[in-house]
């Protein structure tokens, strides 16, 4: 993170919202929160998971529920997943901007940042666009109308370094003169501790493709010697029963989860973007499992799995413990 520049936004009064896909949106924005809180009064919106995750993190930073999305997976392909649900996308959408004029009229924000909700912006009140994918792997049409709906907000913030190390060509700011890298966002920490499980299972994501990977791993693990501990990201799952070599937990805290993750030989996730710059401050090896159909996913997935301690396997041919024994041999 940026924090220079993020220093020398004073004594404003921000509203800060997130997308619910997942928590990768929410944990990337806590540490950006955290820093803005420093210097301006900031208010967070959002719903779902994604909120849980905010309030439990930033109790003393006043919540407001969105409109929620509810974006589900029930076909591979990212595209027809999308087209399917673009009614409800777009009645939501429309929701939470009237939902923003709202609270601009109530509470006379100076700034608005929004994490990937496209509705979150106001016509008289300086709004800021935060995301990584400018560009939609595989559709001009699809990038052009990405693009468009960005330049809608005063400024785009790019959670990457200006070379675009870590998102490579998804940060494309080919069309929009608004944008400014501010710098990865994680709210991990590298810490050397002694080891206490072989494998840390970390999950998130939009439902049922985050409880189908799990019960493929699980059925993996669970015939052999290695230590899991498997955090599975979300209240709503369903009861797992009791496994010896299995530690479950469904929803912690930055700090505990930074620990399970800097206390394991091998950790395994989804290829998001923000568990992958996670998973570069912790620089600790790593299988990361691209979402099926998602082109961001599977495109990450190959950027990062070029490097020395990070292996990319596709759903349907999981090995967790061939990537287990390569990576920690």
């Amino acid at each position: 993170m940026d924090r220079e520049f993020i220093a020398t936004i004073q004594d404003k009064k921000i509203l800060y919202s997130v997308l619910n896909w997942g928590l990768g949106h929410a944990s990337r924005s806590i540490p950006l929160i955290k820093e803005l809180s420093k210097s301006n009064k900031v208010a967070i919106a959002a719903d779902g998971e994604a909120g849980l995750l905010l309030q439990q993190e930033l109790p003393d930073i006043d919540y407001t529920e969105l409109p929620s999305y509810g974006i589900h997976y029930k076909f591979s392909s990212m595209h027809l997943n999308m087209l399917l649900q673009f009614p409800k996308i777009v009645s939501t959408y429309n929701q939470e901007n009237k939902k923003i004029s709202e609270l601009v009229s109530k509470e006379s924000y100076d700034l608005i940042i929004s994490d990937n909700r496209y509705g979150c912006y106001h016509k008289s009140v300086k709004s800021i666009f935060l995301g990584h994918q400018l560009k939609i792997l595989g559709s001009a049409i699809a990038t052009k109308i990405n693009k468009r709906q960005i330049s809608k907000f005063d400024e785009c913030w790019i959670p990457d370094h200006e070379n675009r190390i870590l998102s490579g060509e998804l940060s494309d700011t080919t069309g929009l003169d608004n944008c400014k890298f501010i710098g990865p966002l994680s709210r991990m920490k590298k810490k050397d501790l002694k080891s206490a499980y072989d494998i840390a299972i970390v999950l998130s994501g939009p439902e049922p493709n985050r409880t189908e990977l799990e019960g493929k791993l699980i059925d993996q693990v669970k015939e052999t010697v290695v230590k899991v501990c498997l955090v599975r990201g979300t209240k709503k799952g369903k009861p797992i029963k009791r496994i010896e070599n299995i530690e479950v937990k469904d929803f912690l805290e930055s700090k505990e989860l930074n620990e399970i993750m800097s206390a394991s030989k091998m950790i395994v996730c989804r290829s998001g973007y923000s568990s992958l710059m996670d998973l570069e401050v912790l620089d600790k090896p790593a299988l990361v499992i691209p979402t099926v159909g998602q082109k961001e996913q599977e495109y990450l997935a190959e950027h990062f799995g070029k490097k020395e301690n990070m292996l990319t396997q596709n759903t349907r041919e999981i090995e967790i413990n061939l990537a287990y024994e390569k990576l920690t041999s």
